[in-house]
Formats: C-alpha cells, sequence, structure tokens
C-alpha cells in the first residue's frame, strides 16, 4: 500500500493546487481566535511549523470561507528556515495556495550556503527553488556569491536533531 500511496503523489515540483496539504503547527506565550475574522493571532516567541519553519515575535493565520488556512503573516524578527535557506526580515507573508512567501521590511535577506541576496523585497517560490529580488526606493539589490559553495551539511544535519522551537531560540539569541 505504501508503494499505491507515493505513486498517486504529485512530485515535488508540482504545481501547488496538487500538492496534498501539511497541517501548520505553532507554538507561541499567547493566542487569540476569532471566528468571526477568521483569524488567530499568535504572540512571543512564536514557532510555526508546515515543511518550513517560520520564528517570529507575532503571528496572524488568515482563514478562508473553507475555514482552510488561506495565508500567514509573521511580523517582527522574521527567521524562516527551508532546507538550505535561511530568509530574514521584519515581515514575511505566506500565500499558502501559490506557495510563495514576500519578505518585507529591514533589509530581506536570502542565505543559501555561504551566498546571499538582500533587497527592499523578496518573493520565495518554495516549490520552484526560486527567488526574484526587488530594489525600492532608490535602493539596490545586492547578491555575495562565494566562488566556492561550502554548505555546512554537518551543522544542518545537527540541527535537524534538535527541536524548530530550540532552532528558533538559537537564532533569537543572536539576534
Amino acid at each position: 500500500k505504501e508503494a499505491e500511496a507515493k505513486k498517486d503523489m504529485p512530485a515535488n515540483n508540482g504545481p501547488a493546487k496538487e500538492r496534498p496539504r501539511k497541517p501548520v503547527t505553532v507554538t507561541s506565550d499567547t493566542m487569540e481566535a476569532d471566528r468571526n475574522k477568521k483569524l488567530v493571532v499568535f504572540k512571543g516567541n512564536v514557532t510555526a511549523v508546515e515543511d518550513f519553519t517560520v520564528c517570529s515575535d507575532i503571528l496572524y493565520v488568515h482563514y478562508d470561507a473553507n475555514n482552510a488556512v488561506s495565508d500567514i503573516e509573521a511580523l517582527g524578527n522574521v527567521v524562516i528556515f527551508q532546507e538550505d535557506k535561511t530568509s530574514r526580515s521584519e515581515k514575511a507573508v505566506y500565500d499558502r495556495k501559490n506557495r510563495t512567501v514576500v519578505l518585507t521590511g529591514g533589509r530581506p535577506q536570502v542565505q543559501q550556503c555561504a551566498d546571499t541576496v538582500k533587497g527592499e523585497k523578496i518573493t520565495v517560490y518554495l516549490d520552484e527553488d526560486k527567488a526574484v529580488v526587488e530594489s525600492g526606493g532608490g535602493g539596490r539589490v545586492k547578491a555575495v556569491i562565494m566562488p566556492e559553495k561550502k554548505c555546512e551539511d554537518s551543522g544542518r544535519a545537527q540541527e535537524k536533531h534538535i527541536s524548530e522551537e530550540a532552532r528558533c531560540k538559537r537564532t533569537r539569541q543572536v539576534l
């Protein structure tokens, strides 16, 4: 039966609407839910996990008419971990249907291995291993591309053995 289940699942790079939804697990100091507004607000040391991890001060989870998560907005000291990428900004909006994350505020940046890109707005396409970096207000996009790609596999493997909350806590101590 396991083989049958695997063959029915779309490839990793399939369209977002065909991908099976994973649960979103959120931990925080406080939570406030408002069914009428279809909104849940998490505050304080927030950690949200789907197939990537979001760390922030505040997290807004918005629901659609079918009561499914439509988008997630993270505010304050936002750090996102996805595989070998780490993104930082003051605000991030995750569009769950299109599987995009838009980073703004606080000079957003995405780091992959030793390479870093910075701009005013960064749109990360989670299923396409793609990002679009935009400048604004007379600023410029900046990319630092290292000649040798030294991904610290041993450090990443070690981080996978710690909880997502511990991973977020570690980034908060650095900030």
